[in-house]
């Protein structure tokens, strides 16, 4: 997909990754690696997101406050999106 972009456009694409940098093979293979190992033995039903952040964004912490009650809603921010 980035080797089709032009370089002004894919600059900003991945200035836009909190890592800022485009992801490599080794990424995916050691996600994968994790998720076949004994130390995710107990890791079920979850999506592992390998995207160097970029899902969360640069500020994974949202507050929303709602009126003067206190009622707020504290997540993260791909929670809201």
């Amino acid at each position: 997909m980035l080797a089709s972009m032009n370089a002004p456009a894919r600059d900003k694409l991945i200035a836009k990754v909190p890592r800022r940098r485009t992801g490599r093979p080794d990424d995916i293979a050691d996600a994968a690696a994790y998720l076949c190992s004994s130390a995710a033995g107990y890791v079920s039903g979850v999506v592992l997101d390998a995207d160097g952040g970029l899902r969360v964004g640069p500020h994974p912490l949202v507050i929303v406050q709602k009126g003067w009650s206190g009622n707020g809603v504290v997540g993260r921010s791909h929670a809201f999106r």
